[in-house]
């Protein structure tokens, strides 16, 4: 672990606002229907990150952070390492910290294997989209995230590629198996979704989403203007096949979503958060008389910011891909084919996992989310003190 640790128990800047009386509009200012205001919160009470140095926020940051495009995860503050097969974690420090938008990025190569936080030592507001989603090529090559175990590889297996797995196992007899922890400790992100070779080359898996804890020591915002987003990708069709040498190929296994952590003293969130999985892909066909030309199947689409599933890819000609994960419906197999029986073509494959949400605030708390969106539905938690 990389990292240069606070010196003090209680920052100079808590013991200032310990020692004043703080108004209404300050950093510190009482709750509506508190009778504990922030600044008494903050004397008592310092918050110590999950998955993060403990004394974090015991010493504010000089300066205050803006973030506005790329996040390049080559240049961090701090880069925490985890352990036991978890991604390393790559930290941004700043004293309020205004999020307006951030995609990670990773130029050394196109995958993004840390997990990313950023932490406030005062406030934080998210005002605009945050994805680690899965960012993917047009032929599925490229991905945010792949710290989960991943769905298998059906190669020889006979069957379909599975989608990857999260909170729950995914789609598909071939899927990934479920992993990690409602407290999002570890930090870990989403699972590839299983690639296939069965015919022609068959569809690549979908990415993982990614990982990202965003910690806010005082107040933490998510405006209705904000989005989060941990979707999985969608698995790419399978191949299309020429008799009498091939048939089509299987469709690529959704990628699952990722985890979002969120943790303050206070928190208020009226934006959308997301963590759904990706769609398998859909089968490839086959020409072969007398039934003619069986079209390929269509793509997976990715996991969005809604509650409604991704969608699995078309079933022109193979089968078709199954449906990503959410909070409310599993993620689905991929059918089998459904053109010609004497050549067949390939299956579809299934859909990811869904991801994980994670919110925690001081004991005795709740975070305000009236209004907001999320998918899955957040574990609420709380936020440890020293």
């Amino acid at each position: 672990m990389r990292f240069i640790p606070a010196v003090f128990a209680l920052s100079a800047f808590t013991l200032a606002a310990c020692a004043s009386n703080s108004s209404p509009d300050s950093d510190h200012a009482a709750v509506s229907g508190d009778a504990t205001s922030e600044t008494e919160l903050a004397c008592s009470k310092t918050v110590v990150p999950s998955n993060l140095p403990a004394n974090l926020c015991d010493t504010p940051a000089a300066n205050d952070l803006t973030l506005e495009e790329w996040l390049d995860t080559t240049k961090c503050d701090a880069v925490v390492g985890q352990g036991a097969g978890a991604p390393e974690i790559c930290v941004r420090i700043g004293r309020n910290v205004n999020i307006q938008r951030f995609i990670p990025l990773s130029p050394g190569g196109p995958y993004q294997a840390r997990a990313i936080a950023v932490v406030a030592t005062n406030d934080m507001t998210v005002d605009g989209p945050v994805s680690v989603a899965a960012f993917e090529s047009n032929d599925g090559s490229m991905f945010y995230d792949e710290s989960g175990p991943g769905a298998p590889d059906p190669r020889g297996a006979g069957g379909s590629a599975g989608g990857g797995g999260h909170v729950t196992a995914g789609g598909g007899s071939n899927g990934g198996p479920a992993y990690g922890s409602d407290t999002a400790i570890p930090l870990v992100g989403g699972s590839r979704g299983g690639s296939t070779y069965i015919g022609v080359p068959g569809g690549t898996g979908g990415g993982g989403g990614g990982a990202v804890q965003l910690v806010a020591c005082h107040r933490l915002t998510v405006t209705a203007n904000a989005t989060i987003d941990a979707g999985g990708g969608g698995g790419q069709a399978g191949g299309f096949g020429t008799p009498p040498e091939l048939s089509g190929g299987a469709g690529g296994g959704g990628g699952s979503g990722g985890t979002i952590l969120l943790e303050a003293a206070r928190m208020n969130i009226k934006g959308a958060l997301g963590a759904n999985g990706g769609g398998g892909g859909g089968g490839g066909g086959s020409s072969s008389p007398p039934t003619g030309i069986c079209d390929s199947g269509g793509p997976g689409t990715r996991g969005t910011v809604t509650t409604s599933p991704a969608s699995g890819g078309s079933p022109a000609g193979g089968g078709g891909g199954g449906q990503g994960g959410t909070g409310t419906s599993p993620p689905a197999a991929g059918s089998p084919s459904q053109c010609d029986l004497s050549r067949p073509a390939g299956p579809g494959g299934g859909g990811g996992a869904v991801g994980r949400i994670r919110l925690n605030v001081l004991a005795g708390t709740q975070p305000d989310i009236a209004g907001a969106v999320f998918s899955p539905g957040p574990s609420i938690g709380t936020v440890a003190t020293h």
